[in-house]
Protein backbone atom coordinates (compact mmCIF):
# COMPACT_ATOMS: atom_id res chain seq x y z
CA UNK A 1 0.00 0.00 0.00
CA UNK A 2 2.76 2.10 0.83
CA UNK A 3 4.63 1.22 -2.06
CA UNK A 4 1.18 2.16 -4.18
CA UNK A 5 1.32 5.62 -2.72
CA UNK A 6 4.85 6.48 -3.62
CA UNK A 7 4.54 5.56 -6.79
CA UNK A 8 1.38 7.88 -7.27
CA UNK A 9 2.92 10.75 -5.56
CA UNK A 10 5.81 10.37 -8.13
CA UNK A 11 3.56 9.66 -11.15
CA UNK A 12 1.52 13.29 -10.06
CA UNK A 13 5.00 14.97 -9.87
CA UNK A 14 6.33 14.10 -13.11
CA UNK A 15 3.10 14.92 -14.46
CA UNK A 16 3.00 18.46 -13.01
CA UNK A 17 6.78 18.57 -14.71
CA UNK A 18 5.68 17.49 -17.94
CA UNK A 19 3.18 20.27 -17.55
CA UNK A 20 5.77 23.35 -16.96
CA UNK A 21 4.69 23.90 -13.39
CA UNK A 22 7.85 23.04 -11.85
CA UNK A 23 8.88 25.78 -13.99
CA UNK A 24 6.24 28.16 -13.01
CA UNK A 25 7.46 27.27 -9.43
CA UNK A 26 10.85 27.91 -9.63
CA UNK A 27 10.07 31.44 -11.50
CA UNK A 28 7.14 32.32 -8.96
CA UNK A 29 9.73 31.38 -6.10
CA UNK A 30 13.07 33.05 -7.93
CA UNK A 31 13.94 35.43 -4.97
CA UNK A 32 13.21 32.84 -2.38
CA UNK A 33 16.56 31.05 -0.75
CA UNK A 34 16.88 27.20 -0.88
CA UNK A 35 18.70 26.44 2.27
CA UNK A 36 19.17 22.82 2.25
CA UNK A 37 19.85 20.25 5.31
CA UNK A 38 21.92 17.31 5.07
CA UNK A 39 23.47 14.64 7.94
CA UNK A 40 25.39 12.35 7.04
CA UNK A 41 26.39 9.10 4.88
CA UNK A 42 25.43 5.58 5.69
CA UNK A 43 28.53 3.42 4.87
CA UNK A 44 27.66 0.04 5.01
CA UNK A 45 27.38 -1.60 2.13
CA UNK A 46 26.50 -4.61 3.56
CA UNK A 47 23.04 -3.87 4.82
CA UNK A 48 20.56 -1.58 3.74
CA UNK A 49 20.65 1.74 5.12
CA UNK A 50 17.83 1.90 7.85
CA UNK A 51 17.52 5.62 8.48
CA UNK A 52 16.16 8.51 5.71
CA UNK A 53 17.00 11.73 7.05
CA UNK A 54 20.17 11.13 9.27
CA UNK A 55 22.53 9.52 6.72
CA UNK A 56 22.01 8.81 2.86
CA UNK A 57 23.85 6.33 0.77
CA UNK A 58 26.89 8.48 -0.96
CA UNK A 59 25.47 8.09 -4.72
CA UNK A 60 22.34 9.95 -3.66
CA UNK A 61 23.99 12.62 -2.65
CA UNK A 62 26.16 12.64 -5.18
CA UNK A 63 23.27 12.43 -7.68
CA UNK A 64 21.44 15.63 -5.63
CA UNK A 65 24.91 18.06 -6.12
CA UNK A 66 24.83 16.95 -9.97
CA UNK A 67 20.89 17.90 -10.17
CA UNK A 68 21.82 21.34 -8.78
CA UNK A 69 24.26 21.64 -11.20
CA UNK A 70 22.48 20.20 -14.15
CA UNK A 71 19.77 22.60 -13.80
CA UNK A 72 21.88 25.64 -12.49
CA UNK A 73 20.96 26.41 -9.07
CA UNK A 74 23.65 28.95 -7.86
CA UNK A 75 25.07 27.33 -4.78
CA UNK A 76 26.29 30.33 -2.50
CA UNK A 77 28.14 29.87 0.56
CA UNK A 78 25.29 30.83 3.65
CA UNK A 79 26.99 34.69 4.87
CA UNK A 80 26.65 35.91 1.92
CA UNK A 81 23.22 34.31 0.41
CA UNK A 82 21.69 35.95 3.82
CA UNK A 83 23.82 39.66 3.04
CA UNK A 84 21.95 39.04 -0.55
CA UNK A 85 18.45 37.88 0.63
CA UNK A 86 18.52 40.73 3.00
CA UNK A 87 18.97 43.58 0.68
CA UNK A 88 17.64 42.27 -2.56
CA UNK A 89 20.23 41.04 -4.59
CA UNK A 90 20.47 37.23 -4.52
CA UNK A 91 20.88 35.44 -7.45
CA UNK A 92 17.29 33.74 -9.16
CA UNK A 93 16.75 30.52 -7.07
CA UNK A 94 19.62 30.90 -5.39
CA UNK A 95 20.73 27.58 -3.12
CA UNK A 96 22.79 27.23 0.27
CA UNK A 97 24.03 23.98 1.42
CA UNK A 98 24.23 22.87 5.10
CA UNK A 99 25.05 19.90 6.67
CA UNK A 100 24.66 19.05 10.38
CA UNK A 101 26.54 17.62 13.02
CA UNK A 102 29.33 16.71 11.34
CA UNK A 103 29.68 12.57 10.97
CA UNK A 104 32.70 11.50 10.00
CA UNK A 105 30.80 10.08 6.54
CA UNK A 106 30.82 13.81 6.16
CA UNK A 107 34.63 14.20 5.90
CA UNK A 108 34.86 10.81 4.09
CA UNK A 109 32.03 11.22 1.11
CA UNK A 110 30.25 14.54 1.29
CA UNK A 111 33.37 16.84 0.84
CA UNK A 112 35.03 15.38 -1.71
CA UNK A 113 31.67 15.34 -3.73
CA UNK A 114 31.00 19.32 -2.69
CA UNK A 115 34.95 19.93 -3.47
CA UNK A 116 35.22 18.44 -6.87
CA UNK A 117 31.98 20.56 -8.11
CA UNK A 118 33.27 23.83 -5.86
CA UNK A 119 30.16 23.66 -4.05
CA UNK A 120 30.14 25.69 -0.96
CA UNK A 121 28.50 24.59 2.35
CA UNK A 122 28.39 25.12 5.99
CA UNK A 123 28.81 22.24 8.26
CA UNK A 124 27.66 22.92 11.85
CA UNK A 125 29.80 21.23 14.04
CA UNK A 126 28.55 19.91 17.49
CA UNK A 127 31.76 19.26 18.76
CA UNK A 128 31.41 17.05 22.02
CA UNK A 129 32.26 13.65 20.18
CA UNK A 130 34.29 15.48 17.42
CA UNK A 131 36.95 16.13 20.57
CA UNK A 132 36.76 13.22 22.49
CA UNK A 133 36.70 10.70 19.55
CA UNK A 134 33.73 8.46 20.76
CA UNK A 135 30.28 7.67 18.66
CA UNK A 136 27.07 9.64 19.12
CA UNK A 137 25.44 7.18 22.05
CA UNK A 138 21.74 7.67 21.03
CA UNK A 139 22.05 7.38 17.48
CA UNK A 140 24.41 3.89 17.80
CA UNK A 141 22.20 2.36 20.55
CA UNK A 142 19.59 2.93 18.81
CA UNK A 143 20.69 1.12 15.70
CA UNK A 144 22.05 -1.68 18.00
CA UNK A 145 18.04 -1.79 19.27
CA UNK A 146 16.36 -1.91 15.89
CA UNK A 147 19.14 -4.46 13.75
CA UNK A 148 20.68 -6.42 15.62
CA UNK A 149 20.32 -10.40 15.12
CA UNK A 150 19.02 -10.91 18.82
CA UNK A 151 15.16 -9.75 19.37
CA UNK A 152 15.24 -10.29 22.85
CA UNK A 153 17.25 -8.68 25.60
CA UNK A 154 17.58 -10.27 28.83
CA UNK A 155 17.22 -7.37 31.16
CA UNK A 156 19.53 -9.95 33.51
CA UNK A 157 21.89 -9.53 31.46
CA UNK A 158 22.84 -6.02 31.48
CA UNK A 159 24.46 -3.86 34.58
CA UNK A 160 20.88 -1.82 34.36
CA UNK A 161 19.13 -1.59 37.21
CA UNK A 162 15.23 -0.99 35.63
CA UNK A 163 16.10 -3.75 33.14
CA UNK A 164 16.63 -6.29 35.48
CA UNK A 165 13.91 -8.63 36.25
CA UNK A 166 12.38 -9.53 33.01
CA UNK A 167 12.59 -9.81 28.81
CA UNK A 168 12.40 -7.09 26.79
CA UNK A 169 10.97 -8.14 22.68
CA UNK A 170 12.91 -5.44 20.78
CA UNK A 171 10.43 -6.04 18.07
CA UNK A 172 7.44 -4.59 20.13
CA UNK A 173 8.23 -0.68 18.89
CA UNK A 174 7.23 0.28 22.85
CA UNK A 175 9.00 -2.43 24.85
CA UNK A 176 12.41 -1.04 22.40
CA UNK A 177 11.45 2.19 23.27
CA UNK A 178 11.48 1.51 27.10
CA UNK A 179 14.95 0.05 26.90
CA UNK A 180 16.45 2.84 24.97
CA UNK A 181 14.99 4.86 27.41
CA UNK A 182 16.53 2.99 30.65
CA UNK A 183 19.94 2.90 29.06
CA UNK A 184 20.05 6.34 27.67
CA UNK A 185 18.95 7.39 31.62
CA UNK A 186 21.56 5.30 33.12
CA UNK A 187 23.99 6.27 30.45
CA UNK A 188 23.41 10.23 31.17
CA UNK A 189 23.54 9.96 34.48
CA UNK A 190 26.36 7.56 35.39
CA UNK A 191 29.00 6.95 32.75
CA UNK A 192 31.70 9.19 31.04
CA UNK A 193 32.05 9.29 27.30
CA UNK A 194 34.33 6.40 26.83
CA UNK A 195 32.84 4.16 29.77
CA UNK A 196 29.28 4.77 27.63
CA UNK A 197 31.33 3.11 24.28
CA UNK A 198 32.31 0.18 26.81
CA UNK A 199 28.13 0.04 27.70
CA UNK A 200 27.41 -0.13 23.89
CA UNK A 201 30.02 -2.16 22.95
CA UNK A 202 28.21 -4.86 26.67
CA UNK A 203 24.88 -4.58 24.60
CA UNK A 204 25.87 -5.00 21.85
CA UNK A 205 27.30 -8.49 22.42
CA UNK A 206 24.52 -9.39 24.58
CA UNK A 207 22.49 -8.94 21.28
CA UNK A 208 25.21 -10.83 18.87
CA UNK A 209 25.34 -7.16 17.16
CA UNK A 210 28.59 -6.54 15.35
CA UNK A 211 30.16 -3.73 17.28
CA UNK A 212 33.76 -4.33 15.84
CA UNK A 213 32.22 -3.23 12.26
CA UNK A 214 30.16 0.05 14.00
CA UNK A 215 33.90 0.98 16.00
CA UNK A 216 36.19 0.13 12.91
CA UNK A 217 33.67 2.26 10.30
CA UNK A 218 32.72 5.31 12.45
CA UNK A 219 29.58 5.22 11.12
CA UNK A 220 28.40 7.15 14.45
CA UNK A 221 31.11 8.96 14.49
CA UNK A 222 32.08 12.09 14.43
CA UNK A 223 35.15 13.65 12.21
CA UNK A 224 37.91 14.97 14.35
CA UNK A 225 38.84 18.25 15.28
CA UNK A 226 42.02 17.87 13.04
CA UNK A 227 39.50 16.19 9.86
CA UNK A 228 37.27 19.29 10.52
CA UNK A 229 40.47 21.71 10.03
CA UNK A 230 41.44 19.84 6.65
CA UNK A 231 38.28 20.36 5.53
CA UNK A 232 38.14 24.34 6.05
CA UNK A 233 41.55 24.64 4.13
CA UNK A 234 40.39 25.68 0.50
CA UNK A 235 37.78 27.74 2.32
CA UNK A 236 34.58 26.62 0.39
CA UNK A 237 33.66 24.81 3.62
CA UNK A 238 32.87 26.88 6.51
CA UNK A 239 32.30 25.64 10.12
CA UNK A 240 29.51 26.94 12.24
CA UNK A 241 27.52 26.18 16.35
CA UNK A 242 25.74 23.62 16.67
CA UNK A 243 26.36 23.80 20.74
CA UNK A 244 29.23 21.66 22.14
CA UNK A 245 27.10 18.82 23.54
CA UNK A 246 24.33 18.68 20.89
CA UNK A 247 21.12 20.63 23.48
CA UNK A 248 20.17 23.92 24.09
CA UNK A 249 18.61 22.80 27.52
CA UNK A 250 19.65 20.90 30.23
CA UNK A 251 16.70 18.93 32.90
CA UNK A 252 14.83 21.45 31.30
CA UNK A 253 16.51 24.88 32.09
CA UNK A 254 18.31 26.68 28.99
CA UNK A 255 22.13 26.16 28.68
CA UNK A 256 22.47 27.41 25.52
CA UNK A 257 24.82 30.40 26.58
CA UNK A 258 27.25 27.68 27.81
CA UNK A 259 26.68 25.31 25.16
CA UNK A 260 27.72 28.10 22.05
CA UNK A 261 30.63 29.42 24.02
CA UNK A 262 31.89 25.87 24.34
CA UNK A 263 31.05 24.77 21.06
CA UNK A 264 32.70 27.96 19.46
CA UNK A 265 36.24 27.71 21.92
CA UNK A 266 36.45 24.52 20.21
CA UNK A 267 35.84 25.09 16.55
CA UNK A 268 38.71 27.88 16.79
CA UNK A 269 41.33 25.26 16.85
CA UNK A 270 39.89 24.63 12.81
CA UNK A 271 39.90 28.21 11.74
CA UNK A 272 39.50 31.76 13.25
CA UNK A 273 36.46 32.64 10.51
CA UNK A 274 33.42 33.95 12.43
CA UNK A 275 31.09 31.67 14.09
CA UNK A 276 27.96 33.56 13.54
CA UNK A 277 25.66 31.25 11.97
CA UNK A 278 23.81 28.38 14.61
CA UNK A 279 22.01 25.35 13.79
CA UNK A 280 18.96 24.16 16.68
CA UNK A 281 19.95 20.51 17.79
CA UNK A 282 17.82 18.19 15.91
CA UNK A 283 16.03 21.07 14.23
CA UNK A 284 13.69 22.13 17.55
CA UNK A 285 13.34 26.07 18.62
CA UNK A 286 10.68 28.44 19.80
CA UNK A 287 11.38 31.96 20.20
CA UNK A 288 12.63 32.26 24.00
CA UNK A 289 16.12 30.58 22.27
CA UNK A 290 15.97 34.18 20.42
CA UNK A 291 17.39 36.03 23.16
CA UNK A 292 20.29 33.96 24.12
CA UNK A 293 21.59 33.56 20.82
CA UNK A 294 21.48 37.34 19.66
CA UNK A 295 23.40 37.83 22.77
CA UNK A 296 25.82 35.38 22.00
CA UNK A 297 25.99 37.18 18.66
CA UNK A 298 24.63 34.92 16.39
CA UNK A 299 23.14 36.07 13.29
CA UNK A 300 21.52 33.22 12.03
CA UNK A 301 19.92 30.15 13.07
CA UNK A 302 18.14 26.96 11.12
CA UNK A 303 15.82 24.72 12.08
CA UNK A 304 14.53 21.86 10.47
CA UNK A 305 10.68 23.25 9.55
CA UNK A 306 10.68 22.35 5.75
CA UNK A 307 10.25 25.22 3.54
CA UNK A 308 12.26 28.63 1.34
CA UNK A 309 13.02 31.71 3.17
CA UNK A 310 12.05 35.12 1.94
CA UNK A 311 13.76 38.58 3.07
CA UNK A 312 10.65 38.91 6.09
CA UNK A 313 11.76 35.61 7.47
CA UNK A 314 13.14 35.36 10.58
CA UNK A 315 17.06 34.68 10.51
CA UNK A 316 16.85 33.09 13.70
CA UNK A 317 14.40 30.76 12.54
CA UNK A 318 15.29 29.95 8.82
CA UNK A 319 13.15 26.70 7.44
CA UNK A 320 15.24 24.71 4.82
CA UNK A 321 14.91 21.79 2.34
CA UNK A 322 15.22 18.66 4.41
CA UNK A 323 16.75 15.83 1.74
CA UNK A 324 16.72 12.41 2.80
CA UNK A 325 17.55 8.95 1.37
CA UNK A 326 14.01 7.35 0.91
CA UNK A 327 13.34 10.89 -0.82
CA UNK A 328 13.12 10.34 -4.68
CA UNK A 329 14.74 13.05 -7.43
CA UNK A 330 11.49 13.82 -8.43
CA UNK A 331 10.38 14.38 -4.86
CA UNK A 332 13.55 16.67 -4.40
CA UNK A 333 13.05 18.45 -7.43
CA UNK A 334 9.39 19.23 -6.43
CA UNK A 335 11.34 21.39 -2.91
CA UNK A 336 13.91 22.58 -5.08
CA UNK A 337 11.83 24.18 -7.84
CA UNK A 338 9.46 25.75 -5.04
CA UNK A 339 6.10 23.60 -6.29
CA UNK A 340 6.14 22.14 -2.80
CA UNK A 341 6.66 25.41 -1.07
CA UNK A 342 3.77 26.99 -2.31
CA UNK A 343 1.58 23.54 -1.89
CA UNK A 344 2.00 24.35 1.91
CA UNK A 345 1.29 27.90 1.60
CA UNK A 346 -1.72 27.48 0.24
CA UNK A 347 -2.72 24.72 3.35
CA UNK A 348 -1.29 27.22 5.59
CA UNK A 349 -3.24 29.95 4.48
CA UNK A 350 -6.55 27.80 4.53
CA UNK A 351 -5.81 27.40 7.22
CA UNK A 352 -5.33 30.83 8.95
CA UNK A 353 -1.67 29.75 9.57
CA UNK A 354 1.74 31.71 9.43
CA UNK A 355 4.06 29.66 7.48
CA UNK A 356 6.99 30.93 9.27
CA UNK A 357 8.66 33.36 11.59
CA UNK A 358 8.99 36.80 10.58
CA UNK A 359 11.09 39.40 11.08
CA UNK A 360 9.05 41.96 13.84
Amino acid sequence: MERRLTDYKQGILKLLKGLGLFQLARYVTRKRLRILCYHGIWMDDRQPNPFNFLFMRSETFSRRMDLLDRLGYPVLPLEEALERLGDGSLPDSAVVITIDDGWYGTFRNMVPTLTARGFAATIYLTTYHAENGTPVFGVALQHILVTSPRRVLDGNATRIESLNGRSHDLDNPVARDFVYDQVAAFAESRLNAHERVDLLAEIASTLQYDWAWAASSRQFGLMSLSEARECSKDGLLTFQLHTHRHRVRHNGTSCATLEIAENRQRLLRISDAPTRHFCYPSGKWQSEDFAPLEAAGVRSATTTDNGLCSHKTHRLALPRVLDGERISDIEFEAELCGLMELRRTVIAALRGQPRTAKIS
